[in-house]
């Protein structure tokens, strides 16, 4: 059973750290109407609205993205794990492990369109009232911070070839044949 809150509710803060990866925090609020009990034995579940259940998820979040993998410059699909802790009114509360797909379509090298859907197993042995469940987030995303004109990894300012994609160990700098020699120093570019 879907619950959606038609307004801002969630918010996540993510920092690139290297190598496709990122790492970031997502709160999230909600307000739940249709709620499964947990089911007993064959029974059939039992669906009931609790009237306006609160909904609070804070997550911790590695993210991967396979932008780079699939050599686009406007969609980025990614992969995440995480954990957090989620609350219900005052029903329960659990800790979760999280797994889930996302999503992005930049329209701009800043600025795009985020899918993210997310399971997060929560810990039943522990409480057996908070049901392990599915959570989605769509919104725009927000890219701070400098630019990648060649969308090497590395930042122009950083970069001694921003037009050009390249290497790390070359300074953004490419390497066509891949021998070990930067395209510029090698008298062979495209000959190993």
């Amino acid at each position: 059973h879907w619950n959606i809150l038609p307004s801002v509710s969630y918010l996540t803060v993510s920092k690139y750290v290297g190598s496709n990866f990122s790492f970031g925090v997502t709160g999230s609020v909600n307000k739940i109407t249709k709620y499964v009990l947990p089911r007993v034995g064959d029974a059939d579940y039992t669906v009931v609205n609790p009237g306006d259940l609160s909904y609070y998820a804070v997550d911790g979040v590695i993210n991967y993205s396979m932008m780079n993998l699939i050599k686009s410059k406007k969609l980025d699909p990614s992969v995440h794990i995480g954990g957090g802790y989620t609350w219900l009114g005052d029903l329960s509360s659990a800790g979760t492990v999280n797994a889930g797909l996302g999503l992005t379509y930049w329209f701009t090298e800043t600025v795009g369109l985020s899918y993210r859907a997310t399971y997060k197993h929560s810990f039943e042995d522990v409480r057996e009232d908070m049901p392990s469940h599915m959570q989605h987030f769509a919104g725009l995303t927000f890219k701070f911070g400098a630019k990648d004109t060649d969308g090497d990894g590395i930042y122009d300012k950083d970069d001694a070839c921003p037009t050009e994609a390249g290497l790390v160990e070359f300074q953004g700098c490419p390497d066509s044949d891949k021998d070990g020699i930067q395209d510029s120093k090698d008298s062979c570019p495209d000959v190993p």
